[in-house]
């Protein structure tokens, strides 16, 4: 009982109600009453009956009798008491308000037997409900155990001593693969309907001997007759006198975690071979337990007995180099601190016989209760890895020098021969200047077999500059701000006789509000340059389309010819240097080569990209992607 009692009093009568009140005080000092006289008001408060004891007079106006009260109370609770405080009220009436479902009732003319009336009706109420909470308690104690008996994942059962089941529950029945209990009583453990006889022998010792049976291992039966490895902990149950009642306990299926077992061995057998074959082995250390436990793959890298068990972490360290021993521990222990998995480090060994190998280990951790527990490490013989690595090291700084060395010939041999080129090209054009008259007009066409052959040379030397440059990587970007329409006239000025010697029609469309474009003045000239010589050169008739373009922050050049176009075969080549599609003295298109390499590495260098597409015989697109620069 709660030290503040609180009662319902439902009265009509003033005088009666503080008579009562008064009485009640005198027992309970700190105890609350609520006094109320119509139907409304007791609607509501029986929605919540926060009460430890209603009392109530029989006859309320509004009301029908005191009965028509209990019922509507009784309604909403059944338990609460109620006692009926009356002035007038017969035997017989007051027996039926009892049975109706009353607690108790008193004449207020003798309210002396109001408090014991009370006392007694919240004894009685306290004792009830004590009795319901437990009731309550057990049901859900039945609950509980019936769950976990009917729900539980492992087999539970009892069998009588001569081993018959008696009683077992739905995993016992999958476990054994039994459609229902019916069938499973038709098996006896004696008999050796479910186990082997010698292990029920075994069995029965066991429990006689220990009175119960834990991780039990035997071989059970199931329906089909297919052998089932149980473990199972079992009980023996007696009476006062200790005689033998039943057996109960519980089975669990290891049938998969044995297959499992069989599979780890046979894992591990690989894994020994395995190592065995890349070089490795494991190691591993219980820093809570100080053991230390390692393959047979690791014993073989240091070189010792693989059978041998004995060795511990000290007698493998002292193989570790004398030069390496102190960075060893020091990772190790850096490791364990920040506790990092997944770090590798090399050191190397010495083995017994002095050979010295080189060792790349990975090392992990694992916690217990926030602590490093374990540390484990894989390790790997590299010695011939590293021997390759040098020799790929070697090799490579031998490309390295002899592509520098290429380099630079190819740099000086240009220059040496532009040099002379310029001034033969130069003394060509004066005498032919000096010979433009009638006379000599056969000889126009010797000048102008000069002038071309010369400029093609010229542009193969380029070129082979523009390599070296880019090789070097010597070359930075210049940006500033360029009339693209003067720009692309002048390229297209380059390539006039041979459009009008094709009768080849150009077309120039600009599709951007602004004709300027911030960018390197050689690098874009050598792009557009060396794709509309390719678009020229490759187009015996039709025309040549250069649309410029924005979208998404680039500048769009999109060169279309109706030329040759290229096979689908030689496409994954374009931009190889040296590669053309015909190749030998007798191509028709000279050429060396070199200008798309250069225009996709110039392109790369603005941070562009370049797209070719083509279908023999229907001509081909380039389209050159730069980002606009503010």
């Amino acid at each position: 009982m709660d030290s503040k009692l609180k009662i319902l009093h439902i009265e009509d009568n003033h005088f009666d109600a503080e008579l009562i009140r008064e009485n009640i005080l005198s027992r309970w000092k700190d105890c609350e009453i609520k006094i109320i006289s119509d139907r409304e008001s007791l609607r509501k408060e029986v929605e919540n009956l926060n009460y430890d004891l209603v009392l109530c007079d029989y006859r309320i106006p509004g009301f029908n009798t005191g009965f028509e009260v209990l019922e509507i109370i009784r309604e909403k609770n059944k338990e609460i008491p109620l006692l009926f405080i009356s002035g007038t009220i017969g035997e017989e009436l007051a027996v039926e308000l009892l049975k109706k479902g009353a607690t108790d009732y008193i004449l207020k003319d003798k309210l002396v037997k109001l408090i014991p009336a009370i006392e007694r009706a919240l004894a009685e109420y306290k004792t009830l409900k004590d009795k319901l909470a437990a009731q309550k308690a057990l049901e859900a104690s039945e609950k509980r155990y019936k769950d976990l008996f009917l729900n539980s994942p492992v087999g539970i059962y009892r069998s009588t001593p001569d081993g018959k089941i008696i009683l077992v529950n739905p995993s016992f029945l999958k476990i054994l693969k039994y459609s229902s209990f019916e069938e499973l009583q038709r098996k006896n453990q004696e008999k050796g309907d479910f186990l082997q006889k010698k292990d029920r022998k075994r069995y029965n010792e066991l429990m006689e001997k220990n009175n119960e049976v834990i991780g039990f291992e035997s071989v059970w039966r199931d329906s089909k007759g297919t052998a089932v490895f149980i473990l199972e902990n079992s009980r023996a149950v007696r009476d006062e006198d200790g005689n033998l009642l039943y057996y109960e306990g519980t089975i669990e299926d290891e049938s998969e975690k044995r297959i499992a077992y069989e599979k780890l061995k046979e894992s591990e057998a690989q894994l020994s071979l395995a190592q065995e074959t890349a070089k490795m082995g494991n190691w591993e250390i219980d820093l809570l337990w100080e053991t230390f436990s390692c393959s047979k793959g690791l014993l073989k890298i240091f070189g010792l007995n693989p059978e041998q068990t004995d060795y511990n972490k000290n007698i493998l360290f002292n193989y570790v180099h004398d030069e390496d021993k102190e960075f060893v521990i020091k990772k190790i222990n850096e490791e364990i601190r920040k506790n990092t998995n997944g770090f590798s480090f090399q050191f190397r060994i010495v083995r017994p016989d002095g050979e010295v190998r080189i060792l790349n280990c990975i090392l992990s951790t694992e916690l217990f209760s926030g602590v490093v527990r374990k540390v484990t490490g894989t390790v790997q013989d590299i010695t011939e890895q590293k021997k390759i690595e040098e020799e790929l090291i070697e090799a490579k700084r031998r490309a390295e020098e002899s592509d520098r060395i290429k380099t630079e010939f190819l740099s000086q041999i240009s220059h040496e021969i532009r040099t002379p080129l310029n001034t033969l090209f130069n003394l060509s054009h004066l005498i032919n200047l000096e010979t433009k008259k009638e006379e000599f007009e056969e000889l126009q066409g010797l000048f102008d077999n000069i002038d071309f052959n010369g400029r093609r040379l010229l542009r193969t030397i380029e070129l082979m500059l523009n390599v070296a440059t880019i090789n070097n990587q010597t070359y930075s970007p210049d940006i500033k701000k360029i009339n693209l329409q003067d720009f692309i006239d002048n390229i297209f000025k380059a390539y006039n006789k041979e459009i009008k010697s094709k009768e080849i029609k150009t077309n120039i469309l600009y599709e951007r509000d602004d004709n300027s474009l911030k960018s390197d003045e050689y690098l874009l000239h050598h792009i557009l340059d060396n794709v509309i010589n390719n678009a020229v050169k490759f187009t015996n008739r039709g025309e040549v389309t250069v649309k410029i373009s924005e979208a998404d922050g680039h500048c769009y050049f999109e060169i279309k010819d109706t030329g040759i176009g290229i096979d689908k075969k030689y496409q994954p080549n374009l931009f190889k240097p040296f590669m053309q599609e015909s190749a030998g003295y007798s191509r028709k298109y000279e050429g060396n080569g070199l200008g798309l390499t250069l225009t996709k590495k110039f392109t790369e260098i603005l941070n562009g990209s370049i797209e070719i597409i083509s279908e023999k015989g229907e001509g081909t697109t380039c389209i050159i992607k730069l980002p606009l620069v503010k």
